[in-house]
């Protein structure tokens, strides 16, 4: 593909696959049907994140190469509901434009006060200046892991490049709905667990995540 802005050279040349997105799985089928949409675009019983305290409603918050396993392991937790039943959007990173903004940390800290735009914005979430980066973490990480990249108003359908399930979650309809599209069906349990992900990058790596088998499934 042909990179011809400032955004997509950083993205290419930090070696980025992918922005993550999660969400519950029963958000599936509207996001199958409409793409993600932000907050502002939802009703707020819908929204991930009931408070949204950085302000940004009209953005659809992602993190860079893998997905905030921090924060999900807190929504789960503020929910009530199994982490299996949870899902991660694949979404190609060249969605990333000039009506992009960015944080180097979660964009609640300060309710939204690190939050900013443009390509050194974007830079700086790879900088040293506040977190001092493991020499062992591969270039597309972030300094802060919690570091976010926020699409303005919508991602299309047609970016999502695949969805990420839990090892332990079996859906068939779900799965099946999924397959009748050309996002590819994923599973992975350590992207899911902080701990996990934390020591992948700690050893030069990132968990993985493989391909569904629908005939794993079959009786």
């Amino acid at each position: 593909m042909a990179y011809n802005n400032l955004y997509d050279s950083i993205t290419k040349s930090r070696q980025i696959h992918r922005l993550c997105h999660f969400t519950h799985v029963s958000n599936l089928n509207n996001i199958l049907e409409k793409g993600i949409l932000s907050s502002g675009s939802i009703p707020y019983n819908q929204w991930n994140d009931s408070d949204r305290v950085d302000g940004y409603i009209d953005y659809v918050c992602t993190s860079v190469e893998l997905p905030n396993s921090y924060c999900l392991k807190n929504m789960v937790q503020k929910t009530g509901t199994n982490i299996e039943d949870w899902i991660i959007f694949k979404i190609n990173p060249y969605i990333i434009d000039e009506t992009s903004l960015f944080c180097p940390v979660n964009a609640a800290k300060g309710c939204g006060k690190y939050v900013s735009g443009g390509v050194e914005a974007y830079k700086s979430i790879f900088l040293n200046e506040e977190w001092t980066r493991n020499p062992n973490w591969i270039p597309s990480i972030p300094s802060n892991l919690q570091a976010e990249v926020l699409i303005k108003d919508c991602i299309p359908v047609s970016k999502i490049e695949a969805i990420i399930f839990h090892e332990n979650f079996f859906d068939d309809d779900i799965f099946k709905l999924v397959n009748q599209t050309n996002i590819k069906l994923r599973k992975s349990t350590d992207l899911f667990d902080s701990n996990k992900t934390l020591g992948w990058l700690n050893s030069g790596r990132v968990p993985f995540d493989f391909p569904v088998n629908l005939n794993d499934y079959r009786e």
